[in-house]
């Protein structure tokens, strides 16, 4: 009855995959965590296509489309958020218009500088001459309606902003698809639905790869290369890696044991006898934890798996002893107490792991505590029901176990010689050990995801530099914004200074209201009535002068003397278009992120650290986070080796 509760407990248990559960109750790592578990920015696969042999846009921007289209009719909204193949016409005309219709709210103080040169007479002579060459070609008539709603170009001020944003990140747009600078290389940028789910990711993978290879298959496609890469590819390799070793070292473990156990004892029924309380005892175990919590760490089970083998000693003893000495009193004498001591002072130290408040190891200590002492119960109660009453193996033939075991290597000499010239070694030694905090050498990734991931990081420039991501964050996405712009005063320094190589404020396309409202104030006081009476007649001398009617204009000059009202960021068209992946939400809380590529160089970057830490934003960072992650740990695990020793001393004084 107890193994059938046991297992229908099992049945709800709900067990996850995420590495983030590694993570220790710390207020800092666990917002960095969670900003990286919840962002679409640090998390989006790039595809990048490109020609081996010749510069070809046409053949790219094919293959692109066979590929975005297969990609949309072959992985369904389950596993695909996004697909950002291309921007679409309709949409960039729509950003252009809402940029000027709002130009105030972009403009920063030193665009005004600018904008004084913009309306001069001898620079409203120079548009409008541009002006009358462009109407007068029929092949720039497209541009009719921005030339009447904007004959002064001054959104030139606004849409600057977009273009030095696309130059940082060094693309093109070539008839509407990302292009890297030289056009040797288009780019696709996918958001996957759940990053954080390695069965999702593995069936994008394998459909991604066989989709890629079909295409490369034909002929018009012969010279097309693709490589795509991403964090959650590297992260679900790893997650299948880890879950092949754990099969492959507790299959090793369990054969090892098997034949050993069989070789010693000579009997089939002795391996089912040894392992029934070890099976029995992690049922219980995983049933109690169901009951302690709904959800619960694979990793930790699987590393406990491994673990669990230690609890297969006490039924051996027990085995053992009444192998030689078939007689139940007698053996609950010999070995009743030492394996009681045993699981407890065992248990007791797993137990401890709870103190590092990290999820996977304390899923960890408790599997394994309940584990080690149920696994000791049914060794000292059930052995008695499944052993033989009568012999079981004839005792007297010795095997190579039994002439090593009779061995007393306490009296040999050289052993004890060689036991303390090796720990005298060990001891000199020591301080040449150093644990690592950079993990990114310890990800597994196959042979092409390597290829992948160097090829595309030379594409961006990520061969020799590093990104680092600063986050503002706020209750909501104007407390972000506001926090976002106090927070450039010092990313701007950190530029100045050489700090940094570059910065990305894709947020600034979309100004919080406070900023807003500042701006504004300034054009209206920039605008005096005087001004505009100025600039609207140099216009019109300059109409009368190439035989445009009085009302061409009059677009601008509406646009000119209307009032200029404030926006929601959220309802920003620019904010879908290149903002929406620099904000993340989650807890009630809103962040903005802003991205700065810095050279491979551990003290600049702690220097960086320092200054944004200084100032109320937050580094986002990997490097920093696995840092601050195995810091916290090591703090931890030195606490942990105390609380052990003194739990295990205790148990010992006890008994």
């Amino acid at each position: 009855m107890l193994i059938f509760a046991s297992v229908f407990l099992i049945s709800n248990i709900k067990f996850e995959e995420s590495i983030n559960d590694l993570a220790p109750n710390d207020e800092e790592i666990s917002l960095i965590s969670n900003v990286f578990a919840n962002s679409s920015l640090v998390d989006k696969i790039v595809i990048r296509i490109n020609n081996k042999n010749e510069l070809n846009t046409v053949v790219l921007t094919k293959f692109a489309d066979s590929l975005n289209i297969a990609i949309q009719k072959q992985l369904d909204s389950s596993v695909i958020k996004e697909v950002r193949a291309k921007m679409s016409s309709g949409d960039m005309l729509g950003s252009m218009d809402f940029m000027f219709t709002h130009l105030p709210i972009f403009l920063e103080d030193s665009d005004y500088v600018i904008l004084e040169q913009f309306i001069s007479e001898e620079s409203i002579a120079k548009s409008m001459a541009a002006n009358y060459r462009v109407l007068t070609s029929p092949a720039n008539f497209g541009f009719k309606k921005f030339i009447l709603q904007d004959p002064l170009s001054l959104n030139r001020l606004a849409t600057s902003k977009l273009n030095k944003l696309r130059e940082v990140n060094g693309f093109q747009l070539v008839d509407n698809y990302i292009f890297t600078a030289d056009k040797s290389n288009l780019l696709i940028f996918i958001e996957l639905k759940n990053s954080q789910n390695t069965a999702l990711i593995n069936v994008f993978d394998n459909k991604l790869s066989e989709i890629i290879g079909r295409l490369e298959s034909r002929q018009e496609f012969n010279n097309v290369d693709v490589h795509y890469f991403g964090g959650p590819l590297v992260a679900a390799s790893n997650a299948n890696q880890i879950k092949k070793d754990i099969i492959l070292t507790v299959s090793l473990a369990l054969v090892l044991l098997l034949f050993l156990i069989s070789y010693y004892y000579r009997s089939k029924r002795s391996i089912l006898i040894i392992f029934i309380p070890t099976f029995l005892a992690a049922i219980i175990s995983l049933a109690l934890l169901s009951v302690i919590q709904v959800r619960v760490s694979l990793i930790s089970i699987g590393v406990g798996s491994v673990l669990l083998g230690i609890s297969v000693d006490y039924a051996l003893h027990i085995y053992s002893h009444y192998r030689r000495n078939q007689d139940f009193l007698k053996l609950f004498v010999d070995v009743g107490q030492p394996i009681i001591i045993s699981a407890f002072t065992t248990s007791a130290a797993f137990f401890s792991l709870m103190a590092l408040e990290s999820k996977v190891i304390t899923d960890l200590g408790l599997f394994l505590g309940i584990s080690i002492l149920f696994s000791a119960f049914f060794s000292l109660f059930l052995f008695p029901m499944l052993l033989p009453t009568k012999g079981i193996v004839n005792t007297k033939r010795k095997n190579v176990i039994d002439r090593i075991a009779a061995i007393d290597f306490s009296k040999n000499k050289y052993v004890l010689l060689g036991i303390l010239v090796i720990t005298i070694l060990f001891v000199f030694m020591n301080h040449e050990s150093r644990f690592t905090s950079d993990l990114n050498g310890s990800n597994y990734m196959n042979k092409s995801l390597r290829e992948s991931e160097s090829s595309i990081n030379n594409l961006i420039g990520l061969d020799s530099s590093r990104n680092m991501f600063v986050a503002s964050y706020g209750r909501n996405l104007e407390q972000a914004l506001q926090k976002n712009e106090e927070a450039q005063r010092v990313l701007q320094n950190l530029n100045q200074q050489k700090l940094t190589n570059y910065e990305i404020n894709a947020a600034a396309l979309t100004p919080s209201i406070k900023k807003q409202k500042e701006r504004i104030a300034k054009w209206n006081r920039f605008w005096t009535k005087e001004k505009k009476d100025s600039v609207l007649s140099k216009l019109h001398n300059q109409s009368d002068k190439y035989g445009f009617k009085i009302t061409a204009f009059s677009k601008f000059e509406q646009w000119l003397e209307k009032p200029i009202a404030v926006v929601e960021p959220a309802s920003n068209p620019l904010y879908n278009q290149f903002v929406k992946d620099f904000v993340v939400e989650f807890d009630s809380k809103t962040f903005v992120l802003s991205q700065l590529n810095v050279v491979k160089n551990e003290e600049i970057q702690n220097q960086i650290i320092s200054v944004v830490k200084s100032s109320k934003a937050q580094i986002v960072d990997k490097l920093y986070f696995t840092k601050s992650l195995l810091n916290k740990l090591k703090i931890g695990f030195d606490k942990l080796a105390i609380y052990s020793l003194g739990l295990v001393f205790l148990i010992l004084l006890i008994s």
